[in-house]
């Protein structure tokens, strides 16, 4: 049985990326790149600063 709580666990250096591609994919859909950063404070409890310096790159969990 997989535990749900694990399924949700990925890297600071897995969410940078997907943050990355995510930002270009709004600019082409004309949507504001700092809608991705909101959605990311909100479901990975990053602040602003952390989001800001990607400093939660070198995290090694990010629920």
């Amino acid at each position: 049985m997989t535990n749900p709580v694990m399924a949700n666990i990925v890297s600071g250096l897995m969410l940078w990326q997907w943050r990355r591609q995510a930002q270009q994919q709004a600019i082409a859909a004309a949507i504001s790149p700092s809608e991705i950063d909101w959605l990311l404070q909100d479901i990975a409890d990053l602040d602003r600063l952390a989001l800001r310096l990607e400093s939660f790159k070198d995290r090694t969990e990010i629920v």
